[in-house]
């Protein structure tokens, strides 16, 4: 009796919410997949910007870097797109209304554009008649910075993390620094290898003397 009484009442509810005008939340068919939000920060190669991405969001949403927040733009999918210029910061989405799901959801960093799977790498080439010395690099997330023991100068890195410089400093060491913290790999000597070797001429033939 209890049972039956207990059934109506809450059918009574049921049909009341709707009449009012009340939003019921139904639980999800059981084996039905629940989407999983997901924010990610990927630093552009050269290290002056980052691009935010995410997907499986319900909108309204925020966007917050610890002090500052701004609107998002989320799409009919559930996914939004945007640059930003502040690097070293956390990034979180957060919801506006208490009944969406995830309420908050931290962005994380991911490997630059360009540069996953890359070894990071430097060379420095003597020229051949030894005057000078070439150093380049690949596999790199700026920005960088170059030292030879006594001075340093900032790196123009390229979209796919590789440099290349003339230097006239020839019998030094010369290291590829990073200027973040977070920026693999902190530092990387660079390697010296041969100079490319000038073909050897050709002695024109001479004529066969009987």
């Amino acid at each position: 009796m209890y049972r039956r009484t207990r059934r109506a009442a809450i059918t009574s509810l049921l049909v009341s919410s709707f009449v009012c005008g009340s939003a019921v939340v139904l639980a999800p068919a059981a084996g039905a997949a629940v989407p999983t939000a997901s924010c990610t920060v990927t630093p552009n190669a050269d290290g002056t910007a980052v691009t935010i991405s995410g997907e499986g969001f319900t909108a309204p949403r925020k966007l917050n870097d610890g002090e500052s927040t701004e609107d998002l733009n989320v799409d009919a999918t559930g996914h939004f797109l945007l640059k930003r210029f502040q690097k070293n910061v956390d990034y979180t989405v957060l919801a506006v209304n208490e009944d969406q799901p995830f309420v908050f959801v931290n962005c994380k960093r991911v490997a630059a554009t360009g540069t996953t799977g890359k070894t990071a790498s430097c060379t420095v080439t003597p020229n051949a008649n030894g005057t000078a010395v070439t150093i380049s690099g690949e596999g790199f997330v700026g920005p960088r910075v170059l030292q030879d023991g006594q001075s340093t100068e900032p790196l123009n890195l390229d979209s796919t993390g590789h440099f290349q410089l003339k230097r006239f400093q020839k019998n030094v060491d010369y290291t590829v620094v990073a200027v973040n913290e977070n920026q693999p790999p902190t530092f990387v000597n660079c390697k010296r290898v041969p100079s490319p070797q000038n073909p050897q001429a050709t002695s024109p033939a001479r004529p066969h003397r009987r």
